[in-house]
């Protein structure tokens, strides 16, 4: 077993890198459309990852230890639909076309509220409360994977 809090904020370090490598290229003509693709998918395929394990394991502890629980699930229901919908945006546009651009700037607002209150606000909480247990994640779950390695 291994800490799924360790396991997300992992992921949260692997989201900001992915954003910065995309943003980095943004609005460069001589940027490598193909490059730029595969970093598209790769966020895309990184943060759908990451949303599964907090459904599998973050929402559930939250919901069993926090006393505003109902409130924090509905909140990140809420944020993921957004999610889900910007990333659908995201994979279907083109780095050579005019929406790539603004759909990554949409995406990385909403992730980075999203780590701030995970990171800021939640984690902390939990830490506090659960015991270290409560916090494990099984080794064989696909987020963990490059913890493993």
């Amino acid at each position: 077993m291994i800490d799924g809090i360790d396991v997300l904020r992992a992921g949260h370090r692997r989201l900001r890198e992915l954003f910065d490598e995309l943003g980095s290229d943004a609005g460069s003509r001589s940027a490598n459309i193909y490059h730029r693709t595969h970093l598209a998918a790769d966020l895309v395929t990184e943060l759908r990852r990451h949303l599964v394990l907090e459904e599998q394991f973050l929402l559930p502890v939250i919901g069993l230890l926090l006393p505003d629980a109902g409130t924090l699930v509905e909140c990140e229901t809420t944020h993921r639909s957004r999610l889900e919908v910007e990333m659908q945006t995201l994979a279907e546009s083109d780095p050579a076309d005019n929406r790539f651009d603004p759909a990554v700037t949409q995406l990385f607002t909403l992730i980075a509220g999203h780590i701030n209150r995970q990171e800021v606000d939640m984690f902390p909480r939990l830490r506090t409360v659960a015991e270290p247990d409560q916090l494990s994640v099984p080794d064989s779950h696909p987020s963990t994977e490059r913890l493993m390695t």
